[in-house]
């Protein structure tokens, strides 16, 4: 002969978990009553805390608010709040029980607890003590031990006839989430019901993270025990994490298979009237984050923290979680868990050097960084402004929730000629970060998913360098080649190289490079990279793959750097002479070809850019004398007309460089040209 069957309805206390308890002054009273309405055997209408009350919200600090809410029982219902014993309601605020207070007070009691040292101590005594009070206050007691999967057989077993000494109306298994399915929960109510007396009722609370709660409290009731139990269910299933079981969903069941009579429509119109609005704003219900927290004995807060993340990401960093952090929900903990994990997860980081360009980088934000977070990309601006306006942006990002994005500042001195100890100081800092650093310049923005999409397969090969190319700027249409051998890459490289974006370079690589090639003192060119690089892997294994693809577009927000200055002359005249000429012996045959910068959108010596470099006030004649040994090696441009461009007064080279299409230009460009006896250009490839 099986016991009587009895359904706690705990919409008003554990539906208080999604919205804060705060179902309305006006909503309480009324759901109340048609909770009556249904006939369930006890109606749970809220928490004991020690809170300041308000009338809006179903938790209580004194009996008499509740006494207030109840009026008069229903005959044949009893009814409950609960309390926990980790955040109690103090006794002494707790009234003795009569006729018109709540008939049973369940107690959530814990296995364990931190105390104030942070060390895990024992709390059934401390729970025991505390329902030994509730029952010698005159109300029912029912004990709720919270987590019933951490118990070995041994423990549960053991607390169960410990709390069966205060004569309780109930002792439950409470799968608080959700992590258990139906053998495993049997297991422990058959371990209750052997180890307490008859007369005890026996209780089921379970969650639904792995959607089962419907199955266990079906399996419950054809198990017929034989002593009485009670099954816990809300309406639509509110309550916290995916949520408990649903009232109306084991109301029907039991109807139809138990012999009882609850009435459905009241759950119903609840559920329509109040609940309905309740979940359109704070969703709950089964979803792949609960199950994976339910599926590793997690707190189910984290599902919640973690909601938007690739499930593979969460199982990871649940995975590396200690037993105290998966226990214990901390947002702290949440956000320094993510944050650890993407640090160790994220392999590539790209570093923008940038100086009062503010607008630059928020438009090179605003098209990369969405594509670059889904792809795991960090973004780190490395800022020497003298303003806080490029941190107030980047800021602006991390609010909205672009946690990829970092803002450092560079606290070094650089020059107006090059960036080389800016970007030497970002290797230093970021590459023991990161697997790779791709080193980029603010004019370009990279349009991150077909970026990625090339670049991605090649990090998984671990090659040394990735250089990068779009088909905008190149000759050679879309390819993609791989390189061990440092000769052909250096001639089909070496230029491209020279752009601040084009070279993403393992970590471990440029750290060697680092250390073994440092920068010259009084030599900063701006190209120490493309040249430490190739001087580097002339003496070390390497590999190495280039890929040209729609990678990059323009940034209209980018102001004009001031490239064109005095010394542009002896950049990429003596110093690019020198430099590549040094390189070791090895690279003799594409010296000549490398000399000669070729790009598609650079050219320093076209007439236009002559013309620039004189508007600045560079390209005299006495430059010319002191480069002449240079110059046919690095430019097809004949000397007679860099002293045409030298001849001119700087206003009129400024005014001819920044009007070059109209008939005034091109007349006086022919008369100089004409009166130094050079043949004027056609057309030039302009920068």
């Amino acid at each position: 002969m099986s016991g009587e069957i009895k359904l706690l309805d705990c919409t008003l206390r554990d539906g208080g978990y999604i919205n804060d308890w705060r179902f309305g002054s006006e909503a309480i009273p009324d759901m109340i009553e048609k909770l009556q309405d249904t006939g369930v055997d006890i109606l749970e209408i809220g928490f004991l805390k020690k809170e300041p009350y308000q009338e809006d919200r179903t938790v209580f600090n004194s009996m008499e608010q509740v006494k207030k809410l109840l009026g008069k029982k229903r005959p044949g219902q009893k009814y409950a709040v609960m309390s926990e014993v980790v955040n109690p309601l103090p006794l002494d605020m707790i009234d003795p029980a009569d006729d018109e207070s709540a008939d049973i007070i369940r107690v959530i009691v814990w296995k364990t607890k931190h105390n104030a040292q942070g060390e895990v101590v024992d709390a059934l005594e401390e729970g025991f003590r505390y329902c030994k009070s509730i029952v010698e206050k005159g109300y029912k007691l029912c004990v709720q031990p919270a987590r019933v999967s951490q118990y070995s057989d041994e423990e549960f077993t053991a607390m169960v006839r410990r709390f069966s000494e205060l004569d309780p109306l109930a002792i439950y298994v409470v799968d608080s989430w959700g992590t258990q399915n139906a053998e495993e929960l049997l297991h422990y109510m058959h371990l209750a019901d052997e180890n307490m007396p008859a007369h005890i009722n026996l209780g089921y609370h379970g969650h639904n993270n792995m959607m089962q709660a419907l199955s266990v409290a079906q399996c419950m009731l054809k198990e017929k025990f034989e002593r009485n139990i009670i099954i816990d269910a809300s309406v639509y299933g509110i309550g916290r994490g995916a949520g408990n079981l649903n009232l109306e969903i084991i109301a029907k069941y039991m109807n139809e298979y138990c012999g009882k009579d609850y009435k459905i429509m009241p759950m119903l119109e609840v559920d329509n009237k109040y609940i309905q609005d309740i979940y359109k704003k704070e969703a709950w219900g089964y979803s792949v984050p609960y199950f994976l927290t339910a599926m590793h004995n997690c707190n189910p807060a984290y599902a919640r923290a973690y909601a938007n993340l690739p499930p593979e990401e969460m199982k990871e960093i649940i995975e590396g979680m200690s037993e105290t952090q998966r226990v214990i929900y901390k947002d702290s903990t949440a956000k320094e868990l993510l944050t650890r994990y993407r640090e160790k997860k994220t392999r590539l980081a790209v570093v923008i050097p940038t100086y009062n360009r503010e607008w630059a980088i928020e438009y090179w934000l605003n098209v990369a960084a969405r594509d670059f977070q889904a792809a795991n990309v960090d973004i780190i601006i490395y800022d020497s402004s003298p303003n806080n306006k490029t941190r107030e942006i980047v800021r602006s990002f991390q609010i909205d929730g672009y946690d990829n994005i970092k803002y450092e500042r560079y606290q070094g001195t650089t020059d107006q000629v090059s960036l080389d100890d800016k970007v030497m100081e970002a290797y230093r800092i970021f590459a023991p970060r990161y697997e790779y650093i791709w080193m980029h310049r603010d004019g370009l923005v990279p349009l991150a998913k077909t970026a990625m999409k090339n670049i991605d397969p090649i990090l998984d090969k671990n090659v040394n360098f990735i250089i990068v190319n779009t088909t905008v700027r190149s000759k050679i249409g879309k390819i993609h080649r791989a390189y061990t051998e440092c000769v052909p890459f250096f001639g089909d490289c070496c230029v491209q190289m020279t752009i601040l974006g084009a070279t993403i370079i393992r970590s471990d690589t440029i750290l060697g490079i680092l250390d073994e090639i440092p920068l010259e003192k009084g030599r900063n060119y701006g190209m120490w990279q493309p040249i430490a690089f190739f001087e580097y892997i002339a003496s070390h294994d390497f590999s190495a793959e280039y890929f040209v693809d729609d990678i990059w577009t323009y940034n209209p927000s980018a102001p004009p750097k001031q490239f064109w200055q005095k010394n542009t002359m002896k950049q990429w005249g003596e110093w690019w002479y020198q430099m590549i000429t040094r390189l070791p012996a090895c690279y003799t045959l594409f010296k000549p070809t490398v000399l000669k910068v070729q790009m598609s959108d650079f050219l320093p010596f076209s007439m236009r850019n002559l013309l620039k470099i004189r508007a600045s006030g560079g390209l005299k004649n006495r430059d010319i004398e002191s480069m002449l040994e240079y110059l046919p090696a690095v430019s097809d441009t004949s000397v007679k007309k860099f002293r045409v461009v030298a001849a001119m007064p700087k206003r009129l080279a400024k005014y001819l460089a920044s009007h070059e299409e109209s008939n005034l230009t091109k007349i006086a460009r022919d008369i100089y040209c004409v009166a130094a006896g050079v043949v004027p250009e056609e057309k030039e490839i302009e920068s």
